[in-house]
Order: structure tokens, then sequence, then C-alpha cells
């Protein structure tokens, strides 16, 4: 079953009230700014940690876990209007990105786009728009293609999303041809299974 009543909160019938999300975007992004350490990072969630390890003295960077996600968030919400924010986001992006290459989340630098370098970068770019982070964001990518992961979590299937975005952003044919050179590597190594009749991608994981 998708709902289980000893686990779930059953739908209400409360109607739509447009100020009351408000206010509940502003509570969240109030306890997210207060939640901030003074190293300039977010504490480390425990379930978030493997096996009772110790949260990591800079916290998390990327996407996924960390400072690069929260950052995105924050300053999306005020693009958006939906909520001011007082946390100075250019500097914690850049911040993260400068925290990442000696403390990785995930105990070594990756290109990953949800747990590493890419997602930051491009985070980076995408608030600062600087052309470090395009070249370095443009690297990262290239050297993902082949991970044999074949999936989106560490793999090009993730990476090759920031080339198809920088590509819409930008109008730079490099990175329509980054896009193209992923989906090359993909194509290659969806392989027939003769028997069933269909195509199947093995991971590496």
């Amino acid at each position: 079953m998708l709902f289980e009543t000893e686990r779930h909160q059953a739908l209400c019938t409360t109607g739509w009230d447009a100020m009351q999300a408000q206010q509940a975007i502003l509570s969240i992004v109030r306890d997210v700014e207060q939640a901030r350490l003074p190293q300039g990072h977010w504490p480390v969630h425990m379930l978030d940690l493997d096996g009772g390890d110790a949260p990591p003295a800079t916290g998390y960077q990327s996407i996924y876990l960390g400072s690069a996600g929260t950052v995105w968030a924050l300053w999306y919400l005020q693009r958006e209007g939906a909520a001011h924010c007082d946390v100075e986001t250019l500097g914690a992006i850049e911040l993260a990105a400068q925290t990442y290459p000696s403390s990785p989340d995930t105990g070594a630098v990756v290109p990953s786009y949800f747990f590493g370098e890419v997602g930051i970068q491009l985070v980076r770019w995408r608030l600062t728009g600087s052309g470090d982070a395009a070249d370095r964001l443009y690297a990262s990518i290239q050297h993902n293609i082949p991970n044999p992961t074949n999936e989106a979590l560490w793999a090009a299937p993730g990476t090759m999303v920031a080339a198809w975005h920088l590509g819409e952003q930008t109008g730079e044919e490099r990175w329509r041809t980054l896009f193209a050179e992923n989906m090359e590597q993909l194509g290659q190594t969806w392989l027939p299974i003769p028997d069933k009749g269909l195509y199947l991608w093995t991971q590496d994981l």
C-alpha cells in the first residue's frame, strides 16, 4: 500500500490558503537562516550520517546533502518573490565551492551532479555567471562521461543535466557538443539482450 495509517498523515479537507502557504515558506526560510553555523555551512542531519559517524567539521557542500542545495533553494525562493532571505547567497556558494575539494561529502572528490563538483559548480554558475565555474563544469562533465554506474546520482545521466542547462542558458555550441558526447556514450552502453528482445544498461555501482 502507498498509504499506511500508522506512518502517514491523511489528507485534510482544508481549502487552499495562499497566505498560510506564504507564512509556512517564511517560517522554513527563517529556520534555515537561523540554523546556519558560524563557519558558514549548515549542520548535518544525523540521518544523513552512515553508521553513526561523526558529522564533518565543515558540513556537507553538495546539492543533495549540503550547502549548495540549501543556497539554491534560498536563492530561488527569493528570486520568485516567495521570501526575503538574509543569507548572502553568493558568498555562501563560493564558500561551498572552496570547501568541497578539501572536504568532499563522499570522502573523495567526484564529478557527481547530486553529490559532487558538478552540482556545486552549477549552482555557483547560476548565481554568479562565473567563467571559472563554467570551465570547471565543462571539465568535470567531460571527465564523467565514461563513468560506469550509468545512473543519475554519480554518472553521465546526472552530470549531463548541467551541460543541457548551460547550453540552454548560453547558447554556446560547446555545451551542445558535450551533451551529445554524453548521449553517445550512454547509447553505446545500452546493450541488446537477444533472447529477451530488449536493451538494458548494466550498472557497475
